[in-house]
């Protein structure tokens, strides 16, 4: 992988349309995202190997091209959805190294329970980070909707997950 991705990672705001009080990036998101599969994958008995690892660690890679495209907008009917296929196809095209954590690529290298825990997982650090900003003052009702949508779509898939976002105690963040 060329390490001009890597960099670009910090330069790509997360919740770009999102108001927000503290700066949300690629980077710092990805890192989180693989710190907590690496947690609860122990702790669900969910086996991995560096290579699934690697896939986890640099999911949104391509975004370093497209921006972040946020999930209402790539998830916003079926047509959205064959929309952002299509876009993916076609960076990749012009940027080879990034073939590999393409969406589908992501989701065919990785059995049914990665694949799960590790979009719990996106999910949970979005959780998190709003969580902090609401404790923050962020009371913004689009916050307050993604909160919800994400508990929502993370409840009762993993136990461990569900007891941890219970007990979050975001006071010592």
């Amino acid at each position: 992988m060329d390490i001009k991705y890597y960099r670009k990672l910090k330069n790509v705001d997360r919740l770009g349309i999102e108001p927000k009080l503290r700066e949300y990036n690629l980077l710092e998101h990805q890192y989180m995202v693989a710190m907590l599969f690496r947690h609860f994958a122990y702790k669900e008995d969910v086996p991995y190997d560096m290579q699934i690892f690697d896939l986890v660690l640099h999911h949104d890679i391509i975004e370093t091209v497209t921006s972040d495209i946020p999930y209402p907008v790539k998830n916003f009917n079926r047509k959205t959805v064959e929309c952002w296929s299509t876009i993916e196809q076609e960076i990749i095209q012009n940027h080879a190294q990034l073939i590999r954590y393409s969406d589908k690529n992501i989701e065919q290298a990785m059995t049914d329970k990665q694949f799960l825990l590790f979009k719990v997982c996106d999910l949970l650090d979005l959780w998190i980070f709003l969580k902090e900003e609401q404790k923050m003052g962020n009371n913004s009702s689009s916050c307050k909707k993604i909160i919800k949508t994400c508990v929502e779509l993370i409840k009762g898939k993993f136990g461990t997950v569900d007891v941890y976002m219970k007990t979050y105690d975001y006071e010592n963040f």
